[in-house]
């Protein structure tokens, strides 16, 4: 029986493990794009300005 708890217990901490990767990774992939529609951004307000 406590081996069987042990195998719970890491399939657990690797499914924790997994699921912080992924968060990770999503959140991560979110900044980037962010950061990417910031930069957009400012690029068509420098060039909108422009042709006033």
């Amino acid at each position: 029986m406590k081996g069987f708890h042990n195998s719970g217990d890491n399939e657990l901490n690797y499914y924790m493990l997994e699921n912080c990767f992924l968060n990770y990774m999503f959140c991560f992939g979110l900044l980037i794009f962010l950061k990417n529609v910031q930069s957009t951004d400012k690029e068509f307000l420098i060039v909108s300005l422009k042709r006033r």
